[in-house]
């Protein structure tokens, strides 16, 4: 029998039910049933009856952050920052050729490898930055203008582009980008070269024919 918070509506109901039971010659007497007050006496809640839900963590927990993925982020900014810029923009597939991006001006179209860094040296004051690949063999090579023509390269903490033309690098494996205070001397073990120039210098995309800009020269 289900327990009832009333404990009259108990007894009358058993009451009932052994009149019922005597007319059939089942039983002749009343039976008493008592129940606990506390569980006699506790309202039934839809809350109560509800099981408690327990406390489960998020199982999306933040990825664990690698140098593809960074790379995969600046790709997806540059990506941002050329379409905003009114330029079409291609992936190609797979990533066997050096350069990330197909820029399309309108007038021709663009190879470009995406470098990007959040890394400070000198001082803290620049950034640097590697313009080579890597060999089978671990060495490294600088890229050339038959593999890439515009190296776009970008300072996360700062959120600035450098539209570096691949003739401007003059086969430099490393550099390193100062946008702001310079400091004095050679900037450590990487070159320093004065690309301030080519900050945010997307107008070089709108041209029709490859820029004529001047080999890198070192700051000493």
């Amino acid at each position: 029998m289900a327990v009832s918070p009333s404990q009259p509506a108990i007894l009358d109901i058993e009451v009932k039910i052994s009149k019922i039971r005597s007319k059939e010659g089942v039983a002749t007497e009343p039976r008493l049933f008592f129940c606990p007050k506390s569980i006699a006496t506790q309202p039934v809640t839809k809350e109560s009856t509800l099981p408690t839900k327990k406390a489960v963590a998020n199982p999306r927990s933040p990825r664990k952050s690698t140098r593809k993925r960074f790379g995969e982020h600046s790709e997806a900014a540059f990506l941002e920052r050329a379409t905003y810029e009114g330029f079409g923009v291609a992936k190609p597939w797979g990533d066997s050729d050096r350069y990330d991006f197909i820029l399309d001006s309108g007038h021709r179209l663009w190879r470009v490898q995406v470098k990007s860094t959040s890394h400070q040296i000198a001082g803290r004051y620049g950034y640097p930055f590697m313009a080579h690949s890597w060999e089978k063999d671990g060495s490294k090579r600088p890229y050339t203008p038959d593999q890439i023509d515009i190296l776009a390269a970008y300072i996360v903490p700062e959120k600035l582009w450098y539209i570096i033309p691949i003739q401007a690098l003059n086969g430099t494996l490393t550099f390193t980008l100062f946008c702001h205070q310079r400091p004095a001397g050679r900037g450590g073990a990487h070159r320093a070269h004065n690309f301030d120039q080519y900050r945010e210098a997307w107008h070089l995309l709108r041209l029709e024919a490859k820029p004529n800009v001047a080999r890198a020269e070192r700051i000493v």
